[in-house]
């Protein structure tokens, strides 16, 4: 039986007004980019022992029962305390996303926000499309909710 990582039942319990920001990111782009890091010769990974191969299978079904526990507790947390936003959109309208979360979540706005170097986004080589049916499969639960295409 997995746990879920990110226990928001305990969090609201010990921290009744905790606010949340969530961040989604388009399921194939986090693929790439998960697996992408870890095939760079950045040991961060593993601390005292560097992961063997990616099981794309694994990362998937621990993205799907993440998002799983995520939609089934998030209802503990308060409307005015939760706001969830896409990456794509903190990346590239940043002043925006930030100012809607200060506001909905009725945190001071800073006087002036930094500057914003243009969004560029990484480009990966087209998937194959039986991964792709796997993707879209092991995040249903952000497409189903029209997060993402």
């Amino acid at each position: 039986v997995q746990t879920c990582a990110l226990p928001i039942s305990a969090i609201v319990s010990e921290f009744p007004q905790a606010r949340f920001v969530t961040i989604f990111r388009n399921p194939t782009t986090q693929y790439h980019s998960i697996l992408g890091m870890r095939r760079t010769a950045n040991r961060v990974w593993g601390a005292l022992q560097w992961p063997g191969p990616e099981e794309p299978q694994l990362w998937l079904d621990v993205s799907r029962h993440q998002l799983q526990c995520y939609f089934r507790d998030r209802s503990l947390i308060p409307p005015e305390n939760l706001i969830e936003v896409r990456y794509e959109d903190v990346a590239s309208r940043q002043t925006e996303v930030l100012q809607a979360i200060h506001r909905h979540l009725r945190i001071p706005e800073p006087a002036q926000y930094p500057p914003v170097e243009p969004y560029t986004p990484n480009q990966y080589p087209e998937m194959d499309p039986a991964l792709l049916t796997q993707i879209r499969s092991a995040y249903a639960e952000l497409y189903d909710r029209g997060y993402y295409p």
